[in-house]
């Protein structure tokens, strides 16, 4: 490739002692798939940026009605009312916000068009993200899908222009964790990346058009990363599902020397799926227990114990735990305590919703 690389030096971050130094969270951070990692961090990045342009809009729409601030109209029907706090849906998700208040002349309340449209339904369903994120990365919308009501075309509109300057600006110094995954919606998918840092908390800082099965889209998405960024150390740890491109990818431009940590989730569940459902719930024990070990010998003797127990009748199974499991196993290395995540592990993993995009 020839974008930007980024290497580590031996005074940066030279091993994994600097590296378990800088990045202290539990190994079952990622305790879901790579892409619903992404995707809650993509629909959280929307939702800040929908409850601005909301902010905006109404604002709008009371200088329209009453004009300029300070420049009351001789003859006018209604005021500025002050301030409330209000609930609205963005993104499935009801969230208070603050918004302005009209009323007439007689004290009643006027409504807001926005508002009103807002209360009504939720701004932020799963086709506005999509095209808002297909226009931030190619520049513009899927075909017939341009929002036709005038309210809805102009909050997408400012929505898009706020993400694509969120989306341009710098990112400082690396956080020593990074995410590499892909989302996929009906008609375009994206690559996207998060950065964590030592509390956990996550930014999306970086997203573009493309798959995560094509290596050279997520090598563009990395170089366009190291860019965004103050080339200082790269990130410590890489968490990355089971596609070979995303690893490769992360190899070629972060060098061999970055931990790559690929997803319990996934090996869980592309394991689970070679085995008859009727054995599925106590394999999925099996397996959590294993990954809840706290050092990375114990856990990986558990897991080659596992995998011996379906060599006989299901080889295929075996063969897919066995792949790349040291890499399963990175932040165990570090000297994570795995072990006080085993009940988020087993609550998660059983949940309705997880099951359900399962």
């Amino acid at each position: 490739m020839s974008g930007p690389t980024i290497r580590r030096t031996r005074g940066a971050a030279g091993g994994q002692s600097t590296a378990a130094s800088r990045f202290r969270f539990q190994p079952p951070l990622v305790m879901r798939s790579c892409a619903d990692e992404l995707f809650d961090e993509l629909l959280n990045w929307c939702r800040d940026a929908s409850q601005e342009v909301l902010s905006e809009m109404w604002a709008a729409d009371v200088e329209r009605l009453c004009g300029e601030r300070w420049k009351p109209r001789p003859r006018s029907k209604v005021a500025r009312a002050g301030w409330c706090r209000t609930d609205i849906v963005l993104g499935n998700k009801r969230i208070s916000v603050r918004r302005p208040r009209v009323r007439s002349a007689q004290g009643r309340e006027v409504d807001l068009p926005t508002f009103k449209t807002a209360a009504a339904t939720d701004f932020l369903s799963r086709e506005v993200i999509e095209d808002a994120c297909a226009v931030v990365t190619t520049g513009s919308f899927p075909e017939m899908r341009y929002p036709r009501t005038q309210i809805h075309a102009t909050f997408t509109d400012n929505l898009v222009m706020r993400l694509g300057v969120l989306h341009a600006t710098p990112k400082g110094e690396f956080d020593p964790g990074l995410l590499i995954s892909a989302v996929t919606f009906p008609d375009q998918s994206f690559v996207g990346a998060i950065g964590i840092d030592t509390s956990g908390r996550r930014r999306l800082v970086g997203l573009a058009s493309g798959s995560s099965e094509d290596r050279s889209r997520v090598e563009a998405l990395l170089a366009e990363v190291v860019v965004r960024h103050v080339r200082k150390a790269p990130p410590s740890v890489c968490f990355a599902g089971d596609s070979p491109a995303v690893h490769e990818a992360v190899r070629n431009v972060f060098g061999q020397s970055v931990i790559l940590q690929r997803c319990p989730w996934e090996k869980r569940r592309h394991t689970i799926d070679q085995v008859p459902p009727s054995m599925q719930p106590a394999l999925l024990e099996d397996l959590l227990a294993a990954y809840a070990v706290s050092d990375a010998r114990g856990a990986r003797r558990s897991l080659e114990q596992v995998a011996r127990s379906l060599e006989e009748a299901y080889p295929a199974a075996a063969a897919t735990l066995r792949e790349g499991l040291e890499e399963t196993l990175s932040l165990h290395k570090l000297g994570g305590d795995a072990g006080s995540g085993k009940r988020a592990a087993e609550s998660r993993a059983t949940s309705p919703t997880v099951a359900a995009r399962r």
